[in-house]
Parts: structure tokens; sequence; C-alpha cells
């Protein structure tokens, strides 16, 4: 996913459509071991991951710090990436809200 290593599966729970303000979407998003989300950026979006189970590390800009159950990191227009370091999936739920409402997720 946006470049990482191994493979990232993910699945919408909850898009733009369903919000009336600027919540772009609810997914669910896990990682497998030794999986990656490569570094990007969301032009107009700010995203939320929840961990739900797992642990690993959270990079964003030029800081990186470990992540496990129960974190929440928020990703202000920062480019930014996860990495599963954990013996298990690691679990997020990601929350996508658009600068503007109305502007659609990446």
């Amino acid at each position: 996913m946006f470049g990482g290593k191994g493979v990232a599966q993910y699945r919408r729970a909850l898009g733009a459509g369903d919000f009336l303000g600027n919540w772009a979407y609810v997914d669910h998003l896990p990682l497998p071991r030794g999986a990656t989300v490569g570094r990007h950026r969301h032009a107009g979006l700010e995203e939320i991951f929840y961990v739900m189970q797992g642990e690993g590390v959270a990079e964003a800009g030029m800081e990186s710090a470990a992540i496990r159950k129960g974190d929440a990191i928020p990703m202000i227009n920062e480019e930014h990436g996860l990495v599963n370091t954990g013996t298990t999936d690691l679990e997020f739920m990601v929350i996508g809200i658009a600068i503007r409402q109305g502007q659609g997720p990446h």
C-alpha cells in the first residue's frame, strides 16, 4: 500500500456519503506481520489511526514512535507511514476527515 512492503488489505466501512459533515471515511486496515504502509500524504485530508490490535511504528514527518493496541495517532497534514514490527497483524481503524466539506477521499 502506497509503495510499502507486503500486502495490506483494507475495507471502507463508511464513506463520505454516510456523513453530513467533513468526515471522509472510516476504514478497517489489517497490516500483516512484517508489512508496511509506505510514506505518503493526502491532499486536503487528515487521518486518525486507532490501533485495535498489535504493535508497530508510526512515522510522521521526521518523527517515529512505537505504537500498540489502544493508541490513537493523528496524522495532521504530514507525510506518514506505518510499520508492523510485531508478531501478529497490526490492525487499525482509520478515520479520514476532509479539511473542507465535500472534498473527496484520497
